[in-house]
């Protein structure tokens, strides 16, 4: 379903929803209406001002300079235009196209609502005014309660994209939110699963480092152990040769007496000899007393001996 289009006699206007108007009074009018069925809008527009000078039509080119801008797609401009046909002109079938295409420059620019309420007073004036029961009117009356409806059906359909478009979007929030909070637990999971394996890691680094100071507490009791083990041998071999000391002292103070015995009997021994001396040197001297009375016979006899003495 479209929006219709309207056609006004002279000029056939082809474009989605339009109505425009020719007066063939003026010869710029027309150079202007010749330009525009040419869709040199500029142009058309530039004949159609100077056509105003002087003009008692000037609503009706205002119309077509409308219609110009329409074209071009300027549509603020259209509708400021039209505004003022509408407010000029006395001729009500003028101001109910006028009013028509206002509300179809609404439509273009996606302003349903206020599109709506131009459809519906281009059809309020339309009934007002139609009192001769002008073809005219009664076409553009039927065109504008087509479109009234179609709009109306169009805002209706928007309303229920926009729902739809709402329901979605809760739905995805829902959605998004559901995934955040599993997210969240499976998020939850992995760091409790990451603190617990983090607390067994902590455990066995604990148990690693317990056992390492086991480890070395039993070394440094091994290395006490093996220092008090050499300390208790060099006490108890000090204190072998602290008793060997004391048995040679024993020994030797059980030696004393023998040997004193021992020098005693040397010296007896020794004055022993010393008597025996003196005995041997009495022996000695009488001998020699003996000898010396036997020189001396000698002597009496003659016979000399010679002796070294």
């Amino acid at each position: 379903m479209r929006i219709k289009i309207l056609e006004i006699p002279v000029i056939t206007f082809l474009a989605f929803m339009f109505i425009g108007w020719v007066d063939p009074s003026y010869d710029k009018a027309n150079e202007g209406n010749q330009l525009f069925s040419e869709g040199k809008y500029d142009e058309a527009i530039s004949k159609y001002v100077d056509a105003q000078k002087g003009s008692e039509e000037k609503p009706k080119i205002d119309f077509n300079i409308a219609a110009a801008q329409y074209k071009k797609e300027k549509y603020d401009e259209a509708i400021t235009a039209y505004e003022t046909v509408v407010g000029n002109t006395k001729d009500s079938e003028l101001k109910a196209k006028a009013n028509f295409n206002i509300a179809n420059s609404l439509y273009r620019q996606g302003k349903m609502k206020e599109a709506l309420e131009k459809y519906k007073e281009t059809i309020d004036i339309a009934d007002l005014t139609n009192n001769d029961n002008s073809a005219e009117l009664d076409k553009l009356k039927e065109d504008a309660k087509f479109n009234h409806e179609f709009v109306e059906k169009k805002i209706k359909e928007m309303e229920q994209q926009q729902e739809e478009r709402q329901e979605q979007q809760k739905d995805d929030e829902k959605e998004e939110k559901q995934e955040s909070e599993q997210g969240k637990g499976e998020n939850q999971e992995d760091q409790d699963k990451g603190e617990e394996e983090q607390q067994d890691q902590d455990g066995e680094n604990d148990e690693q480092e317990n056992q390492g100071d086991q480890d070395q507490q039993k070394d440094e009791n091994k290395d006490q152990s093996e220092s008090n083990n050499q300390k208790n041998d060099e006490q108890e071999k000090e204190s072998q040769q602290e008793k060997e000391k004391q048995d040679n002292k024993e020994k030797d103070s059980k030696q004393q007496p023998n040997d004193g015995q021992q020098q005693q009997e040397e010296q007896s021994k020794t004055n022993m000899t010393e008597e025996e001396a003196s005995r041997l040197l009495n022996a000695l001297q009488q001998s020699e007393k003996n000898n010396k009375l036997n020189l001396e016979d000698e002597y009496e006899h003659g016979s000399l001996i010679n002796k070294d003495w």
